[in-house]
């Protein structure tokens, strides 16, 4: 009861809370980045009472409990261990605040509208008594020291942490790494400063290397060197048209993008990309304004992915770690796409939000073959992030399908037979090849870019195409070929990964093959499954000059 009554005497608020920085159960001061339990550490069994004067009368314990008096008892300071952590998100279960309440003090009134102080000391006063069981311990796991991260006004914001270490970018990398094999080289970070433009024929040169070896078995020779033409990146800086940047909070409402170097394995600082399109550049400057100017915006954001177009258009995609809310959070959105003159859209887990009467995708237009193609840049889709290079590809696969199709014409064959193709993405591929072919079937997961795809063809007056919502894997040639489909020709541009199983055996059937990777270890890995074709022609794209990356395309012709 004494515990009690000098609880009760602590200043109180006009809104019932500690005249304190503190709101209710926040375990972190306003003045520094300490927490309640570092302000006052436990040291030989005692509790030393606070160092910081804005915290005393929140955080000291009434006088004869825990200050000079005596040791804390081991209830008491798995208690008050308790009481010092963020609570769960839900609001029953051992570790919520009804059951924490109902366990120590018997009813739920000195939980619900108590003021924390004296929640404080009743929770102590029970864990101190003889009978009283131990308390539960909370679900969440203990909170590291947050740094305040004040808006303009002064006000508290526990969006950012300094120490933040830790994020999902972070264990995709890692992930990759215990993948690599022994004798893998990590790949290299990409360069935050503009590179000189005269090491590039030897940066390219060393690129090209790497892939003949890789690739020495399977490639045509010519004089006995393998023959792999070679097609220079259009840009060298200022060529990417798609960045993902993790966010780093550092307080007082400054974020800034980070991006992660896997040979050194830390996360670097990054104030202008040079690699990323003018655009881009200039949109991380007003990001990072705008994010600095709303607390909202910024509020638990933790990842940015920034795209545009070659004509200048932009469109900004950030997620949070916290519920996004539909009036307060659009409102955000709209707000941000006025400063950033670019699209906005605010996702987090199981929400998706965009501005009303705005396109939430980035319209790009091509010339291929004396004809306009059309693809939608979606932020949740695949596409080739150098535009100026897919153009270069585009007019490869053109090329390639244009040979097969006047090959089997010359042959005494119809002129024009049926194209299939498995991971179409948003048709990027599929339109520059449809021409020369009677018809094509192309199939894609992605719901968006099934979609989008369709639109696109439509725009550019390709009516010869059929869009399939299907994996790969469950692809399947005899229920195929029922709908009077006379295939010819495959053409896949698989993830990564590579072909599945079920792609393989798909190939295997067809007389020629067109493979567009990303992965050069993954093409020599299905070119030798694929042993029953050989590789007529073979093309290098430069897509991300400066770095490991190397996108590599092939024709494989069924061996006779």
């Amino acid at each position: 009861s004494s515990r009690l009554g000098d609880a009760a005497k602590m200043p109180m608020g006009a809104a019932g809370r500690p005249s304190s920085s503190f709101c209710g159960d926040v375990a972190s001061c306003a003045s520094c980045s300490r927490t309640k339990l570092e302000h006052a550490p436990r040291r030989a069994g005692r509790f030393d009472p606070p160092r910081h004067a804005s915290m005393e009368r929140w955080v000291r314990p009434p006088m004869g409990c825990l200050g000079r008096a005596g040791p804390l008892s081991a209830p008491a300071a798995l208690a008050l261990a308790a009481v010092g952590r963020r609570k769960p998100r839900h609001a029953a279960g051992a570790g919520s605040r009804r059951a924490t309440g109902s366990r120590l003090s018997g009813h739920h009134s000195c939980i619900r509208g108590a003021r924390p102080g004296r929640l404080l000391a009743s929770v102590l006063a029970a864990a101190d008594s003889p009978c009283a069981p131990l308390p539960p311990l909370p679900l969440a796991p203990p909170l590291a020291a947050p740094v305040p991260n004040s808006s303009e006004d002064g006000s508290e914001d526990s969006s950012g942490d300094e120490s933040w270490t830790d994020a999902p970018g972070m264990r995709r990398f890692r992930r990759r790494t215990e993948k690599r094999a022994p004798d893998e080289l990590p790949p290299r970070c990409p360069p935050l400063e503009p590179p000189d433009p005269a090491g590039y024929p030897a940066d390219l040169a060393a690129k090209a290397e790497r892939v003949r070896g890789l690739l020495q078995a399977h490639l045509p020779q010519v004089d006995g060197v393998p023959r792999l033409e070679l097609v220079p990146s259009p840009e060298l800086i200022h060529y990417r048209h798609r960045v993902k940047f993790q966010l780093r909070h550092y307080g007082r409402g400054r974020v800034g993008f980070v991006i992660f170097d896997p040979a050194a394995s830390e996360w670097l600082p990054v104030e202008q990309f040079p690699l990323a399109s003018r655009r881009i550049n200039q949109l991380m400057c007003d990001l990072r304004s705008a994010l600095g100017r709303s607390r909202r915006a910024r509020d638990k954001a933790f990842h940015a992915e920034l795209l545009s177009s070659t004509s200048g258009a932009a469109l900004v995609c950030i997620m949070y770690h916290r519920r996004l809310d539909r009036r307060d959070d659009v409102s955000a959105a709209r707000w941000l796409a006025e400063q950033l003159r670019a699209a906005v859209i605010l996702r987090a887990r199981g929400q998706r939000l965009a501005v009303e009467g705005r396109r939430d995708y980035l319209v790009q237009n091509s010339q291929v073959g004396g004809r306009c193609l059309t693809q939608h840049l979606l932020e949740d889709g695949f596409f080739q992030a150098n535009l100026q290079l897919n153009r270069l590809i585009q007019r490869w696969v053109q090329r390639q399908a244009s040979c097969i199709s006047r090959a089997g014409a010359g042959g005494g064959c119809p002129p024009k037979r049926d194209l299939l193709e498995l991971f179409c993405g948003n048709g990027n591929l599929t339109l520059a090849a449809a021409q020369s072919f009677r018809r094509v079937l192309a199939t894609e997961l992605d719901r968006r870019a099934v979609s989008s795809a369709s639109q696109c063809a439509q725009l550019a007056g390709i009516e010869n195409v059929q869009f399939e919502r299907l994996k790969a894997e469950e692809v399947d040639l005899s229920g195929i070929g029922e709908q009077g489909f006379d295939f010819a020709v495959l053409l896949v541009d698989p993830p990564r990964k590579g072909l599945d199983a079920n792609s393989l055996a798909i190939a295997e059937h067809f007389e020629h093959v067109l493979y567009v990777s990303c992965n050069p270890q993954a093409l020599a890995r299905d070119l030798c499954s694929l042993s029953g074709h050989r590789v007529v022609d073979a093309c290098l794209f430069d897509q991300f000059p400066w770095t490991d990356h190397a996108e590599v395309a092939v024709r494989l012709q069924k061996r006779c």
